[in-house]
C-alpha cells in the first residue's frame, strides 16, 4: 500500500519551516505524553519529510512497542517501514496489527503485499485467500493472488473466477481485474483460447526499419532503455516477431494484422475492414479521428491531432547510412528489410 507520508525532496523554504515547526510541536506533545504511538508515528513522518531518514526510522521503531494495543497505528507503521524499504520490519508491524484485528481486511491485505515483496508467496496467497473470504468483492485481491504463482490443473482458482465473471460487475475496473486474473490462470494451464474467448486482437505492423527507427528517435525518459541502442532494438524487434508468429499459429483467425503502410495508403478501406473484424459498425467520425476531443497521453499526442499522413513511412531512409548497423542486425535475425 502507498505510504501517505511520502518523503519530500528539496523542500521549499516555506515547507521546510512548516515541517520544522510541526516537529517542534510534536516533540512538545511527546514531552507531555511520552511513548504516545501516534505522536511517534507523526514524528517519523515529519522527520522523513525533512530528510532525516535514520531518525525517522528510530521514531517508527518506537511505535512497535508503544502501540501494543493500537492496531491502526501498527498498520500505519508497517506502511511507513515498507515505504522506506525495510520490509522485514514492515512485516513485523503488520503481524502485530493483524494479531489485534484478525478480521481487518485492510491490515491483512497490507501484510500480503509485504509477504509478496519478501518472496513469501504461500503466506501471501493465504492472506489474499483470507481477504477474499472476508470481502468477496475485493477484486484486486483475486488478481494479485492469481499472479503469485503458476497455476496448475490441481491447484487453481478458475472455477471461482468463472462464477464471478458470470455474475457481472457494477464497475468496469472490477471486471478488468477478474478477467485478467482468469486469463492469466487459463494461460498457465495452456488454455489460450479460453484466456481471451471473445477478444478481438489487432496486430499493427510496420516496416522493420521504420518501426525500429521510430522507437530509436523517441525520448521515453525513464522507460524502454533498450530503445537507445540499435543492436538492442534489433534484438527486441526479432523477439517480438517470434512472439507474434507463435500467437498467430496458436490462435488462427483471432488476430487481425493491419499494415501501417496499408492504412496510410487506403485509410477508409483498411478502417472498414478493421471495424468488420471487431464486429463494429462504421461511423463517419472514424474517417476524421483527428477531430476526436478525447485526451491522448502517448508519445504521439500531437500527431493524432492531424489527418492521416504518410511522411513517416519512409522517414528512416534519410538516415540509412547511420542505421546500417540496425539493418545488418535485423538481416542477421532473418528479418527482411
Amino acid at each position: 500500500m502507498p505510504y501517505s507520508g511520502a518523503a519530500k525532496v528539496n523542500l521549499a523554504p516555506s515547507d521546510l519551516q512548516r515541517e520544522s515547526l510541526r516537529l517542534h510541536r510534536i516533540d512538545e506533545a511527546l514531552c507531555a505524553s511520552p511513548g504516545a504511538a501516534r505522536l511517534l508515528l507523526s514524528k517519523a513522518q515529519c522527520l522523513m519529510a525533512l530528510g532525516r531518514r535514520s531518525e525517522a526510522c528510530e521514531a517508527a521503531a518506537a511505535v512497535l512497542s508503544a502501540a501494543s494495543a493500537d492496531a491502526p497505528a501498527l498498520d500505519a507503521a508497517g506502511s511507513f517501514f515498507s515505504f522506506t524499504g525495510n520490509q522485514q520490519q514492515a512485516l513485523r508491524a503488520f503481524d502485530l496489527a493483524v494479531s489485534l484485528a484478525p478480521d481487518n481486511t485492510h491490515f491483512i491485505y497490507n501484510r500480503a503485499t509485504v509477504h509478496r515483496f519478501l518472496g513469501n508467496l504461500p503466506a501471501a496467497e493465504a492472506d489474499y485467500n483470507r481477504v477474499i473470504a472476508l470481502r468477496p468483492h475485493d477484486f484486486e485481491a483475486y488478481l494479485n493472488r492469481s499472479e503469485l504463482r503458476t497455476q496448475t490443473a490441481d491447484n487453481n482458482h478458475i472455477a471461482q473466477l468463472e462464477v464471478l465473471a458470470a455474475q457481472g460487475f457494477a464497475e468496469w475496473r472490477s471486471e478488468v481485474q477478474i478477467r485478467h486474473a482468469l486469463a492469466k490462470e487459463y494461460e498457465d494451464l495452456g488454455d489460450f483460447a479460453l484466456a481471451l474467448p471473445n477478444a478481438k486482437i489487432v496486430h499493427l505492423t510496420h516496416h522493420p526499419m521504420a518501426a525500429c527507427y521510430a522507437r530509436y528517435k523517441t525520448l521515453f525518459k525513464d522507460g524502454y532503455p533498450f530503445s537507445y541502442d540499435l543492436d538492442e532494438i534489433a534484438q527486441y524487434y526479432a523477439a517480438y516477431r517470434r512472439l507474434m508468429a507463435h500467437w498467430c499459429d496458436t490462435m488462427p483467425g483471432a488476430i487481425h494484422t493491419l499494415s501501417y503502410e496499408g492504412l496510410v495508403a487506403d485509410q477508409l478501406t483498411e478502417t472498414r475492414t478493421l471495424l468488420a473484424f471487431c464486429d463494429l459498425e462504421w461511423q463517419e467520425p472514424c474517417a476524421e479521428f483527428h477531430r476526436n476531443p478525447a485526451a491522448t497521453t502517448t508519445a504521439s499526442a500531437s500527431q493524432v491531432r492531424r489527418p492521416m499522413y504518410d511522411s513517416s513511412v519512409a522517414q528512416w531512409r534519410h538516415y540509412a547510412t547511420e542505421l546500417a548497423p540496425l539493418s545488418y542486425a535485423l538481416k542477421s535475425a532473418s528479418i527482411e528489410v
